[in-house]
């Protein structure tokens, strides 16, 4: 349930950084390859960035640099190593990794740190610096996939989180995408991604002309990129007083971490059509009052083109925000989402039933 991680170690002194990148070269030279260059630096009004990359094991999914931060009176040496297990297996641009690939490229990386370029320390000695939970769900079919993204599209996503736009030729304007869901937090700590995976690799450029882009037909990549800052916050969860990797790789804590994050965006109920929805409020034991503010929300979220929207007209009628998101944990004890599946749709398909992102996870 991981994409990719990145480690960092924080070096003492220009003498560590210099040692690090000799180290670098010199197992470069030794097997003839261009395994060390410069990093492309740049540079901003508050930081200068430079530094080596080392690509020696990246065709085991590990790659590393030694990078130099500096600014107005201050200069930071880092040594950067970054993980994606997955690629041990060639190029492998479908599947999520578990903790034991994870805990294979540990042992490889280790090895290689200490028997092959010389340096007495391993991963245990570098501290996590982000983490990729990611997921895969394979729908029935593309246009299922479709209807998914047009479903979460609607969710009442908090005002703190930023879309992702792209600029659009044909409207002289930047859009949100429209087969992808790409929005972070106003800090920058947490990103979410949940996109169409065969569309996405079909835009890749990099990708070579033979892959078979079938295998990702119906594929939704579900992920949640978390950042060192964030990551801090879960240290009293997973009962631990560091940035260690070892807690942070286990699997139980990116399933936390996914579940946490599609509630947050997309509720915990299911989507059905309206008819379906409005019964099983009906049939429930709430009073009528609940009952009558829940189908309201209902209509409001089907006819303002998602629960966002309805929320805000509701509180423009006089709702307090506090009995609107009372109205919203009702649906959630029910398990039926306020957005619901269009009647057309609903036809076409045969449906009248889609599980809620959260319950995709399992």
């Amino acid at each position: 349930m991981k994409h990719t991680l990145s480690l960092s170690m924080k070096l003492s002194c220009w003498e560590q950084y210099k040692f690090i990148i000799s180290r670098f070269y010199d197992y470069a030279r030794k097997h003839g390859h261009n395994y060390c260059f410069p990093l492309d630096g740049w540079e901003s009004k508050k930081m200068a960035v430079e530094g080596e990359m080392f690509t020696a094991l990246t065709k085991y999914g590990i790659t590393m640099r030694a990078v130099t931060y500096s600014g107005a009176g201050y200069v930071s040496y880092i040594w950067e190593i970054k993980i994606n297990p997955n690629s041990r297996y060639g190029i492998d641009r479908i599947s999520v990794a578990d903790e034991n690939d994870v805990k294979v490229c540990f042992d490889m990386l280790d090895f290689f740190l200490q028997h092959k370029l010389g340096i007495p320390c391993d991963h245990g000695d570098f501290n996590i610096n982000r983490l990729d939970c990611a997921y895969n769900h394979f729908s029935e079919s593309t246009e299922i996939l479709g209807l998914y993204m047009s479903l979460m599209k609607k969710a009442n996503i908090p005002h703190d989180y930023e879309h992702f736009r792209e600029y659009n030729d044909f409207a002289h304007r930047t859009i949100k995408p429209k087969d992808a869901i790409y929005c972070c937090n106003s800090s920058r700590t947490v990103t979410i991604n949940i996109y169409n995976k065969a569309l996405q690799l079909a835009k890749d450029k990099y990708i070579d002309e033979n892959y078979d882009l079938s295998q990702a037909n119906g594929l939704m990549r579900i992920e949640v990129q978390i950042s060192r800052q964030k990551l801090v916050g879960y240290q009293k969860l997973l009962r631990v007083n560091s940035l260690h990797p070892e807690a942070y790789i286990k699997d139980c804590f990116s399933f936390y971490v996914l579940k946490y994050y599609m509630k947050e965006l997309f509720r915990t109920g299911d989507y059905y059509t309206f008819a379906v929805a409005k019964e099983k409020i009906s049939n429930s034991n709430f009073h009528y009052p609940s009952k009558e503010m829940m189908v309201q929300m209902l209509e409001l979220t089907s006819t303002r083109n998602g629960l966002k929207n309805a929320i805000k007209e509701m509180l423009a009628m006089g709702y307090t925000q506090k009995s609107v998101f009372a109205t919203l944990e009702r649906f959630d004890s029910l398990h039926i989402n306020p957005v619901t599946i269009p009647i057309i749709k609903a036809r076409e398909h045969n449906i009248n039933f889609l599980p809620s992102p959260i319950n995709l996870l399992h």
